[in-house]
């Protein structure tokens, strides 16, 4: 048995059969240095796969770099699991038969801690998709009321203005009515403005590629002097309607960072459908950028938080983002989720 108390475990193996071990490795395992000593370290692991993934994967390194490390579990005599890192070097390194020594680190602390990270990190995508769902939802309620309620008010009150015009002789009061039916006018368009703004029916009633369509034309291209093409070969429903919010508003951001930075003349967004996932590219003629620089997904830069955002919401779906472009050579996000709603 290898002597000392060291802080770390090790042994020698011989065909991944253990010659030696220190008293650390029987501390890990809860052997003992005689119930280990001539045994294939397959005892140890959880799984064949685990046990079979640790010996290609280590052996590969080995004949890449001379030596081996490897993340993996072993299961201690009392059932309990820890994580370990293992590294191993052959005492020959032209001959690994020979033997292997090998380092073996208890990392379950560590591991606990990504692994309680990764939990905060999902339940922050999943609070940031719900927190986009409800503003959604809330937006939609302020449209319809707008729509529904204080637009047909308004709509009401400028065709009785448009009788009593019709009707006046009267040049001071035609000149007051005129004064009342511009105004009421311009609330209207307003309204109506708003109404696209905060929410879109669109998207509820007739879907993803509509709403893209119809946003895109009334915000961008009748706005700004750009192009708008918009390319599907989208059939039957691929998104439920929380997919659908999120792949809209992600869409709706990335047009409108094109319009703020990218001095573009051509905007293209295509949603294509295959294999039962949805890739949604846009892409723009613009000024282009580095798109290795990390801060455009860093959610403490200003130029950042809107991707970082979008990657956040995706993440909910199982999706991703994919950002390429240069200076001088346009730029092209593209977004992949799988679909959510089971084909018909």
């Amino acid at each position: 048995m290898i002597a000392g108390a060291e802080p770390t475990g090790i042994g020698v193996v011989s065909d991944r059969v253990f010659l030696q071990v220190n008293e650390k490795i029987c501390e890990m395992t809860g052997y003992t240095a005689e119930e280990l000593i001539g045994q294939n370290s397959r005892m140890l692991y959880l799984t064949q796969e685990d046990y079979e993934y640790v010996g290609r994967e280590k052996y590969r390194q080995i004949r890449e770099n001379g030596t081996g490390t490897v993340e993996s579990r072993w299961s201690r005599n009392d059932g309990h699991v820890i994580d370990v890192l293992i590294s191993s070097t052959p005492l020959d390194p032209d001959d690994p038969s020979k033997g292997i020594t090998f380092t073996a680190l208890d990392i379950s602390e560590r591991k606990a801690a990504e692994r309680q990270v990764l939990e905060y990190q999902k339940r922050l995508q999943e609070l940031v998709a719900q927190l986009t769902i409800t503003e959604e939802q809330e937006r939609r309620r302020i449209a319809t009321e707008l729509h529904d309620d204080i637009g047909q008010i308004l709509a009401l009150t400028k065709m009785n203005i448009d009788a009593a015009l019709a009707s006046e002789d009267d040049p001071d009061r035609t000149t007051f009515l005129t004064d009342i039916q511009q105004s009421l006018e311009s609330v209207l368009t307003k309204t109506q403005w708003l109404t696209r703004d905060m929410g879109s029916p669109t998207l509820c009633q007739f879907g993803l590629e509509v709403a893209v369509r119809e946003w895109l034309t009334q915000e961008i291209e009748k706005k700004y002097p750009i192009i708008v093409n918009v390319i599907s070969n989208r059939k039957g429903r691929c998104l439920d309607d929380t997919g659908k919010v999120l792949v809209f508003r992600a869409i709706r951001e990335l047009a409108v960072n094109v319009v703020k930075h990218a001095q573009a003349k051509q905007l293209n967004v295509s949603l294509q459908q295959e294999d039962n996932r949805l890739w949604i590219c846009v892409s723009d003629d613009g000024i282009g950028f580095n798109s290795d620089d990390p801060d455009l997904v860093n959610p403490h830069t200003g130029g950042g938080y809107g991707l970082f955002s979008i990657k956040e919401r995706l993440s909910h779906l199982g999706g991703a983002v994919e950002i390429q472009s240069e200076p001088g050579q346009g730029t092209r996000v593209t977004l992949e989720l799988p679909c959510n709603v089971p084909e018909q």
